[in-house]
């Protein structure tokens, strides 16, 4: 149900992400935007806890130092083999492919609305409450800890309300505030 990350980074500049590549999983190859063929396919998992399944494709060092197209490239690398794509496996690619063709439109905006909410909340009551690891050692205690949490957010959500604070309508980042608002 969640929105599915971009695919570039987000370093500011416009690169090339996965979906500008041509990816043949059943010849194992790659084509970049320059079209230059990958040099290297191996199948990897993630090194983080959940081991995901992934895909890695090099490419020429010497091709991709000359090529016209290399500003634009993507910067995950070194000096033996030039660029270099993460990918997912094939499934969870077109399933992660499919979402972010989703998630623009109205339609998943107006299903996805409501979680964000509660995904506010959720975070308010980890933030506030420092809820995001139990104090208690049994069961019940830790039932009643969240318990007590959820009835503190919901007063302090009261007694905003009361004071004449609405809630926004979309979150709006520190960022921006500046940025719209900048100090003198």
């Amino acid at each position: 149900m969640g929105p599915a990350r971009p695919i570039a980074g987000g370093d500011g500049h416009e690169r090339f992400g996965h979906d500008h590549f041509h990816i043949d999983d059943e010849r194992r190859q790659a084509v970049c935007p320059a079209e230059q063929t990958s040099i290297s396919w191996a199948t990897t998992r993630s090194s983080r806890r959940t081991h995901v399944p992934l895909v890695q494709i090099r490419f020429d060092a010497a091709t991709w130092r000359a090529c016209p197209l290399r500003s634009k490239c993507t910067t995950a690398g070194n000096g033996k083999w030039g660029r270099a794509l993460t990918l997912r496996e094939p499934a969870q690619r077109a399933a992660l492919q499919q979402r972010r063709h989703e998630q623009v439109t109205d339609a998943w905006r107006k299903r996805y609305r409501p979680r964000a909410g509660i995904e506010a909340t959720v975070c308010q009551i980890v933030h506030r409450t420092h809820a995001r690891r139990s104090r208690y050692r049994t069961a019940a205690a830790t039932h009643l800890g969240h318990c007590l949490a959820a009835t503190a957010i919901n007063l302090i959500h009261i007694d905003a309300w009361q004071q004449g604070h609405r809630p926004e309508r979309t979150r709006t980042t520190h960022l921006s505030r500046l940025l719209t608002h900048p100090s003198k």
